[in-house]
C-alpha cells in the first residue's frame, strides 16, 4: 500500500475491473464477509497481476510516445514528464527518479523556477525508498518555502508527509528514532489539515490518518468508513484508506476486518499495478502466525518479487525481514505435504493389504464353491444312478410277474382248476403292484426334482399345460417325459416300464412334442431341467 496520490492514469480496462469491485466490495462499512471469501478473491486478482501490470506499461508506453512529439521545455513537455514520472510513481523507482530529475534540470535550464521547485519536491519525496536520508532532508529543509501559493504548500506539505513516512519505515528497527520521524509526518499532516478544503477526499483522509495517530480510533474510522463510499475502488486513496481502517481493526482486536481491509487495500495496489506496497507483505506475516501457510508463502513471495520490480530498497529491506518467514513458511508447507504423502503411501499400502486379504478370501470362497458345486453334481448323479437302478429293479420286477401270469395261463390250460383261482387273484396283485410302483416312482422323482411339472409347463403351449388333479403326483406324459430325463430314451424300455405297448410310448411322445413351443428341442429341453 504506498503513500502517494497524484496517479492519473487509469485506463479503460481498469475502469471496468474498479466497477466490478465496487459491486464486490458494497458500500463501505457493509457486514465484513468471512475470511475464506475475502482470501478467495484476493487470491482470483493476484491471478491476474501480470495482467494488470501489462496495462500499466502499456499507458506508460504511450505516455512516452506522445512525449515524443512534444518540444522539450514547453508547457506541454512539462506536463508528459510529470504524469511519466507519476506513472512510473510505486512501480519503478529508478524511472520515477530519473524523469523527475530530468524535467527539474530542464526546468532550471530555462528559468521555470516554479516547476523546478515542484519536480524537486517531488524527486525528494520518493528518494529515501533508495536509502539516501541525511542527505534527502537537508535539501529538502534548504527550500525557501517563501511566497509558496496555496497550492505549492499543499504541495510542499503533502510530499513532506510521504518523505518522514518512509524516513520513519527506514527507522522500523530503531523505534526511538522512527518515532522522532512520525512526529514530524504528523506535523506536515497538521498543517496540510489547515489549507485543505474541508470536502476534498485528501483532507479526509489526512483527518482520518491524524485522528489514528492521536489516538481517536473510532472517530478515524467513521471518517474513513464515510470516505471510502465516496472514492474509487481503484484509486490509490482507497487503498489507502483500506489499509488505515486495517490498522484501526488490529489496535480494536478485530481480526476479520483487519484481514478484509487489508485485502481490499491489497486488491487495489493488484488492479492500479502498484508494486511499492506494504498490505499484502503485512497480510502474509498475519495469516503466517495464523499458520495458514499456502497462501502466507504466495502473499510474502509476491511482495518481495514486487518490491525488487519496483527498484525500491526501502521496501525490499522491509520485506527482507520476512525472508525467514517465507523460508519457514515453504518448508512448513513442504514437510505438511511429506507427511501428507507419507499418510497417503500408508492407507495406499494398508489398501493394498485389504486388497490382498480380499483377494486371498475370494479366491478360497470360490474354490470352496466349485469344491461344493463339484460335490452337488457329484451327489446329482449318484441319485439318478439311484433311481436308473431303481426303475431297473421294478422293471424286471413287473417282467417276473408278467412271466407269473403267462405260467398261469398254460395252467389253466392244461386244466388245473385249483390254479384258476390263483390265476384270478394274480391280476389283481398285478395292478396292485402297478400302481404301487407308480407312487413309489413318482414320489421319489419328485423328491429330486420338485418343480419338475412347472419347468415341462414352461416348455408347453398354455392350452396343453398339465394341471393334476387333487392327489395325483405324475399322469402317463409326465411319467414318460421323467424317464426321459433321467436318460431313458429308449421308447421300448419306457413301455416295458409303464407296462405300455412300444407304439403307444411312440405316440404319447409325438404327441408331447406336437404340444411344445419348440418341438424340435422339446425333449433336449426337458433333459435341462435342473434337480434341487
Amino acid at each position: 500500500m504506498p503513500r502517494f496520490h497524484h496517479l492519473n492514469i487509469e485506463p479503460l480496462r481498469i475502469s471496468l475491473v474498479a466497477a466490478v469491485v465496487c459491486i464486490v466490495c458494497g458500500l463501505a462499512g457493509a457486514a465484513v464477509p468471512p475470511v475464506g471469501k475475502s482470501l478467495s478473491e484476493l487470491d482470483h486478482f493476484l491471478a491476474s497481476r501480470e495482467q494488470y501490470i501489462d496495462n500499466r506499461r502499456d499507458q506508460i508506453d504511450s505516455l512516452k510516445t506522445h512525449l515524443q512529439f512534444l518540444t522539450r521545455g514547453d508547457k506541454e513537455w512539462f506536463k508528459a514528464m510529470d504524469q511519466i514520472s507519476e506513472a512510473y510513481t510505486a512501480f519503478n523507482t529508478d524511472s520515477t527518479l530519473s524523469y523527475y530529475g530530468e524535467a527539474m534540470s530542464t526546468a532550471i535550464e530555462f528559468g521555470e523556477d516554479s516547476l523546478s521547485t515542484c519536480f524537486k519536491i517531488k524527486l525528494l519525496a520518493n528518494l529515501p525508498l533508495t536509502g539516501y536520508i541525511v542527505e534527502t532532508v537537508n535539501t529538502f529543509n534548504n527550500i525557501d518555502t517563501t511566497g509558496f501559493s496555496r497550492e505549492m504548500k499543499e504541495l510542499y506539505l503533502d510530499n513532506a508527509r510521504q518523505m518522514f513516512n518512509y524516513i520513519s519505515a527506514f527507522y522500523r528497527s530503531q523505534p526511538q528514532q522512527a518515532e522522532i520521524w512520525k512526529e514530524k509526518e504528523l506535523d506536515a499532516q497538521w498543517k496540510l489539515l489547515e489549507i485543505l478544503p474541508p470536502s476534498s477526499p485528501q483532507y479526509q483522509y489526512c483527518q482520518a490518518e491524524y485522528l489514528f495517530r492521536k489516538g481517536q480510533y473510532q472517530k478515524s474510522r467513521e471518517v474513513s468508513l464515510n470516505l471510502l463510499k465516496h472514492i474509487s475502488p481503484s484509486s490509490n486513496l482507497y487503498a489507502r484508506v483500506c489499509h488505515n481502517l486495517a490498522d484501526i481493526a488490529k489496535i480494536q482486536g478485530n481480526e476479520n476486518e483487519r484481514i478484509y481491509y487489508l485485502t481490499r487495500s491489497a486488491i487495489t495496489d493488484i488492479i492500479s499495478a502498484t508494486l511499492e506496497v506494504t498490505s499484502l507483505q503485512e497480510l502474509g506475516v498475519y495469516l503466517f502466525n495464523r499458520d495458514d501457510l499456502s497462501h502466507s508463502y504466495n502473499y510474502l513471495s509476491v511482495a518481495m518479487e514486487n518490491a525488487v520490480a519496483c527498484h525500491a530498497p526501502l521496501r525490499v529491506l522491509e520485506i527482507s525481514e520476512t525472508l525467514p518467514l517465507i523460508e519457514k513458511a515453504h518448508s512448513r508447507q513442504n514437510s505438511h505435504s511429506y507427511h501428507l504423502l507419507q499418510y497417503l503411501l500408508i492407507a495406499a499400502c494398508l489398501l493394498l493389504v485389504l486388497l490382498a486379504i480380499s483377494l486371498i478370501f475370494l479366491k478360497r470362497q470360490v474354490n470352496r464353491k466349485t469344491t461344493l458345486q463339484r460335490r452337488l453334481e457329484g451327489a446329482n448323479l449318484t441319485k439318478e444312478i439311484y433311481i436308473s437302478q431303481f426303475l431297473i429293479l421294478c422293471s424286471s420286477y413287473i417282467d417276473k410277474l408278467n412271466s407269473f401270469n403267462l405260467l398261469v395261463r398254460r395252467k389253466i390250460g392244461a386244466g388245473k382248476v385249483d390254479d384258476l383261482y390263483k390265476l384270478s387273484k394274480s391280476s389283481r396283485f398285478m395292478e396292485e403292484q402297478s400302481k404301487e410302483f407308480y407312487d413309489v416312482f413318482d414320489n421319489a422323482f419328485l423328491h429330486i426334482y420338485p418343480t419338475f411339472v412347472t419347468e415341462v409347463n414352461k416348455l408347453l403351449l398354455p392350452e396343453y399345460q398339465f394341471s393334476l388333479i387333487n392327489g395325483e403326483h405324475l399322469n402317463t406324459d409326465l411319467r414318460i417325459l421323467a424317464l426321459i430325463r433321467l436318460g431313458m430314451d429308449d421308447s421300448n424300455r419306457i413301455g416295458h416300464m409303464l407296462n405300455y405297448s412300444v407304439n403307444t410310448i411312440y405316440s404319447y411322445r409325438n404327441r408331447l412334442r406336437n404340444r411344445a413351443i419348440n418341438r424340435s428341442t422339446f425333449e433336449a429341453d426337458v433333459m435341462k431341467i435342473k434337480s434341487i
